[in-house]
């Protein structure tokens, strides 16, 4: 079984590995001001500023042997509508639980809420 980011899937969603292919949607998120205001960096400027984020929050770390960032999907078209981490912490910090959706993905059964009220139980080896 596949410990970092393996593929999740529901009725509704797949959450998955983001891919090369997912750039343009990845981009739309990031560079929206709107669904990025309370996060700890700034909106995407560019189509490259996104491939960069791209390689380096998601294609370079899923070389790790363990890791949870995925692309949250809509199972009737698979592309990106937003993204769900749970990143590991340190001695001094128990980790990150982080979620966005772009703005049209709401109400569509994509309802990070959810994640409150039925937790994703997983095993790992």
């Amino acid at each position: 079984m596949e410990c970092n980011t393996p593929r999740l899937e529901t009725e509704r969603l797949v959450l998955r590995r983001f891919t090369a292919a997912d750039l343009e949607s990845l981009f739309r998120l990031m560079a929206d001001r709107a669904v990025n205001t309370f996060l700890p960096w700034f909106p995407l400027e560019t189509e490259a500023a996104a491939a960069g984020y791209l390689q380096s929050h998601y294609l370079d770390y899923y070389r790790r042997p363990v890791g949870f960032r995925w692309a949250v999907c809509l199972g009737e078209t698979d592309r990106p509508i937003g993204y769900v981490h749970v990143d590991d912490g340190d001695a001094h910090d128990l980790g990150d639980l982080g979620a966005r959706l772009r703005r049209g993905g709401r109400r569509r059964g994509g309802e990070l809420p959810a994640l409150r009220r039925r937790p994703i139980h997983h095993r790992y080896p």
